[in-house]
C-alpha cells in the first residue's frame, strides 16, 4: 500500500489556487495524498454563511480532499483552544485514515502553524513544514502574534524538513532547524508554454479592452495590494487599460472603488487553466504589493507566470525579487513604478522576452519537486 501523506492547508482546494495545490498534485505521484482544507470555526459560519455549502469532500482525480467540520473559535489566539481543536480534528481524520486501511501516517505536510498540536497525536514518520508566509505577522494583534509565533517555532523544532519560501523565512528558521531550505514559488511551465503560440484567439471578455493592457493577476487582497498606487496610475493614465483577474479576498470599499474605475476591467475569477490565455494578451504584468512585514515574506506566484509567457514585469521592491533586478523592473515609489511602465510601453522591441521565459523554465514546479524528492529520499515510485 502507498504511504499516506496528510497535507494541512491554509486554503480550500478550489481557491485560491497556488503552491499548496501544485505541491499536493506532485506529491500524489508518490503518495496517497489527503488534502485537509482550511480549518474554519463556528464564527466563520456566522460571518460567511456560504461555508454551509462547502462539501465534506472534493474529487480532484489525483488528490483526496476533505474539509474538516467547524471548530472552536480563537484557536489562533489561545493555545489551549487550539490544542482541543487539533484533538477534535485528529479524531475526525483518524476515522478517515482508518477507513482507507492505514495504520500510520508517512508524512505530515504542514502549511499552518496551528497544526503543530496535531503532530503529537498523529506521530507521522516525517514532518515537513512548508512555510509560505509569516502567519504570526499577518494581523496586527499582539495576542495572536505571540501565540502563532510560539507555534511556528515549536513546529520548526519538530519538523524533519523546512521549506522556506523567502530568504527572510530561511534566515529565521535556519537558526532553529538546520534542515531548512529555500523553496520559492514556481510555475506550471508545461501548461503555460503551450500558450506561447501566436495563433491564439483573444478571450471574448477581453475583445473590447484596448491596448496597452496592463495585467494584475491573483488573489485580490486589500491588505496586500497597494490600492493607492493602482488608483494613482489609473487616474493619471486613462489610455492604459488595467485588466484585473482573480478572486476577491474580502470586499472593501477601496478595492471596489478601484475596480469600478472606467479604465479598470475586472474580469472576475478564472480557472487556473484559463490564466495563461488571458496573460498571453496583456502587455505588462504587475506585482503592485505593499511592502510591509507580511509581504516581505511572500514569494509571488504570479512572477513566474508572467515570465513564462515572456511578459515584462513591474513590481514594488519586494526583497526576494531583487535577484531578478536585471530582468524585471523593481520600484521604490509610485514615480518609479509609473516610469517603469512608461519605459516598457515606449520600447520598440522587447529584447528580453526569451530570457524571461528561460527563468520561468528553470523555476517550474516539477523542478521544485525534484528537490523535494532529494530531501525526503523519495524514489520514482509510489511510497
Amino acid at each position: 500500500m502507498n504511504k499516506l501523506l496528510l497535507c494541512f492547508s491554509t486554503s480550500d482546494w478550489q481557491k485560491p489556487w497556488g503552491s499548496k495545490q501544485h505541491m499536493a498534485k506532485l506529491l500524489s505521484q508518490n503518495f496517497h495524498v489527503i488534502y485537509i482544507g482550511h480549518q474554519y470555526s463556528f464564527l466563520h459560519l456566522v460571518w460567511w454563511g456560504n461555508l454551509f455549502k462547502r462539501k465534506k469532500r472534493c474529487d480532484t482525480g489525483d488528490v483526496e480532499v476533505i474539509y474538516p467540520p467547524p471548530l472552536i473559535p480563537f484557536g489562533n489566539y489561545i493555545r489551549s483552544v487550539n490544542f482541543i481543536n487539533q484533538w477534535l480534528l485528529f479524531l475526525y481524520i483518524k476515522g478517515i485514515v482508518s477507513r482507507r486501511g492505514y495504520r500510520n501516517v508517512g508524512v505530515a505536510w504542514i502549511y499552518t502553524p496551528i497544526a503543530v498540536d496535531i503532530v503529537r497525536f498523529l506521530k507521522p514518520e516525517k514532518v515537513v513544514f512548508h512555510c509560505i508566509a509569516d502567519f504570526s505577522g499577518e494581523k496586527n494583534n499582539p495576542i495572536r502574534q505571540r501565540t502563532l509565533s510560539l507555534m511556528e517555532k515549536e513546529l520548526a523544532r519538530r519538523s524533519d524538513v523546512i521549506l522556506a519560501m523567502t530568504q527572510e523565512l530561511l534566515r529565521r528558521y535556519k537558526n532553529i532547524n538546520v534542515n531548512t531550505h529555500l523553496f520559492p514559488s514556481a510555475v506550471d511551465y508545461e501548461m503555460f508554454r503551450k500558450y506561447l503560440d501566436g495563433n491564439l484567439r483573444l478571450p471574448h471578455d477581453m475583445a473590447d479592452i484596448k491596448k496597452p493592457r496592463i495585467g494584475i493577476l491573483g488573489y485580490l487582497d486589500a491588505n496586500i495590494l497597494d490600492l493607492d498606487l493602482l488608483t494613482y496610475l489609473s487616474e493619471r493614465h486613462s489610455s492604459w487599460s488595467f485588466v484585473v483577474i482573480g478572486p476577491k479576498h474580502k470586499k472593501t470599499r477601496e478595492l471596489d472603488k478601484f475596480l469600478r474605475r472606467k479604465n479598470v476591467h475586472y474580469l472576475g475569477e478564472k480557472k487556473h487553466e484559463a490564466a495563461p490565455l488571458y496573460l498571453r494578451f496583456i502587455d505588462i504584468g504587475l506585482i503592485p504589493y505593499k511592502v510591509n512585514n507580511f509581504t516581505v515574506n511572500v514569494s509571488p506566484l504570479k512572477l513566474y507566470e508572467y515570465l513564462s509567457l515572456g511578459k515584462p514585469v513591474v513590481s514594488t521592491s519586494l526583497p526576494d525579487l531583487a535577484q531578478y533586478g536585471k530582468i524585471i523592473s523593481l520600484s521604490e515609489n509610485r514615480d518609479e513604478f509609473e516610469g517603469a511602465i512608461r519605459r516598457i510601453l515606449n520600447e520598440k522591441k522587447d529584447r528580453k522576452s526569451w530570457e524571461r521565459i528561460e527563468i520561468a523554465r528553470n523555476n517550474s514546479w516539477q523542478k521544485r519537486y525534484e528537490r523535494v524528492k532529494e530531501l525526503l529520499d523519495i524514489t520514482d515510485k509510489k511510497q
